[in-house]
């Protein structure tokens, strides 16, 4: 089985991408959600709306997530055995939370007890989607995601930390968006299938 990351910072094309992919590709994919979405919708205050944003706030959400997002990997991943699915898309993966840590890529590992090449090898393939916030800053909004709580300031550091987290990843792929979210999907599309084949 291939587990596939599709990530980016803020307003990156992530569920246009997610969404094309099960329009394009149906069963043959299992996709699993991201899980800080789940999570602010569900569990967490929001900030900005419940509470105002702080780092505080933020190293609670990130040490919630943690956890969630491995085990619902694992357990996604038994689904898709039962179903015979052989390539499993996950909306984000779990270095894309060394961006929310304070110290980054090396104090998210040690506090966590984690190991970089074992998170690079949970994962066949990594695919960074570039925020809308660095290559087209005009178009910067909440963009059908009320729940965003990022200025595009925010949301440019996160693209960078996230793609920091990842670049050295052995498969990883760096989509720009300045063409357009039709170009990105369709690269998308293209490294994707090329798991299926």
């Amino acid at each position: 089985m291939k587990r596939i990351v599709i990530t980016g910072g803020p307003q990156s094309g992530k569920s246009t991408a997610t969404r094309a992919l099960k329009r394009e590709f149906g069963d043959k994919i299992l996709l699993i959600p991201e899980s800080a979405t789940i999570l602010i919708t569900k569990a967490f205050p929001k900030p900005g709306e419940d509470i105002p944003y702080s780092p505080e706030w933020q190293a609670a959400f990130t040490n919630a997530i943690l956890p969630l997002q491995r085990e619902r990997e694992n357990a996604w991943e038994l689904v898709a055995k039962d179903r015979g699915i052989k390539v499993v898309v996950c909306d984000r993966g779990i270095m894309d939370n060394a961006a929310y840590a304070d110290g980054h890529i090396k104090d998210f590992l040690v506090n966590n007890n984690l190991v970089i090449e074992e998170l690079y090898g949970r994962y066949d393939c990594v695919i960074h989607l570039e925020s809308v916030a660095v290559c087209n800053p005009d178009l910067w909004g909440k963009a059908g995601n009320n729940i965003r709580y990022e200025d595009p300031d925010r949301a440019r550091f996160l693209d960078q930390r996230i793609r920091e987290a990842w670049k050295s990843h052995p498969t990883w792929h760096y989509i720009p968006g300045n063409a357009g979210i039709r170009a990105v999907v369709k690269q998308v599309k293209v490294i994707v299938k090329s798991y299926l084949d």
